[in-house]
């Protein structure tokens, strides 16, 4: 008979947790795994402890520890979502605010027509971005809300790099085009995540 122990412990008065599984294994091998988390804002973070039959204890490395299994034709299905679940927002987006707020503000910088080549590169170079660091299809997460704030933080960093760079270098740029692009940027970037995120874990079950 093996154990299989779960012991959980919250900071600050929380409470703690130990569940304990019993499952048959091989007659000659004992084992027990402890998964603890202690943390004050009741993160977790994995341990595990194995003994073998002679009592001897070590600490195998989780599945999780190893490099992500992210194969191309993963990545090009993923990329594929994201890039058409983004391009269709941002296209209202742009197509609605261009005119209301880019036009009157910083409408003397803008060319007459915008590149396209240099457009369809941003939006690879940032959607494959967002497949790597935001998405990730080889990780599944058990809320979708958490995607959706890696996703919300990854636009914030990007489009603020962007804005506070023509900030400080350009004379007169609004700030606040500054402000609602971090706004857009977060949302937009936050919200594909969570759509594609979902798509890709629901066709996955």
């Amino acid at each position: 008979m093996g154990a299989v122990i779960v012991d959980c412990a919250a900071g600050f008065g929380g409470a703690a947790v130990q569940r304990r599984y019993d499952r048959d294994l091989p007659t000659h091998t004992r084992l027990f795994i402890s998964v603890r988390c202690s943390c004050p804002f009741g993160c977790s973070r994995p341990r595990y402890q194995c003994a073998d039959n002679l009592g001897r204890m070590n600490t195998p490395t989780p599945a999780h520890a190893h490099a992500p299994d992210l194969s191309l034709p993963a990545f090009a299905r993923a990329w594929g979502l994201t890039a058409v679940v983004f391009m269709a927002i941002d296209a209202v987006w742009l197509v609605t605010m261009a005119p209301r707020l880019y036009q009157p503000t910083i409408g003397h910088l803008l060319a007459p027509e915008p590149d396209l080549v240099a457009a369809a590169v941003f939006y690879a170079i940032y959607i494959a971005g967002m497949v790597v660091f935001t998405v990730r299809p080889y990780q599944r997460d058990a809320r979708l809300a958490d995607a959706a704030l890696r996703g919300g933080f990854f636009g914030f960093v990007a489009y603020a790099t962007y804005d506070l760079t023509n900030q400080a270098t350009m004379v007169n740029w609004p700030w606040m085009v500054t402000a609602i692009d971090l706004l857009w940027g977060t949302f937009l970037t936050g919200s594909v995540t969570l759509v594609s995120k979902a798509i890709l874990q629901r066709r996955s079950i």
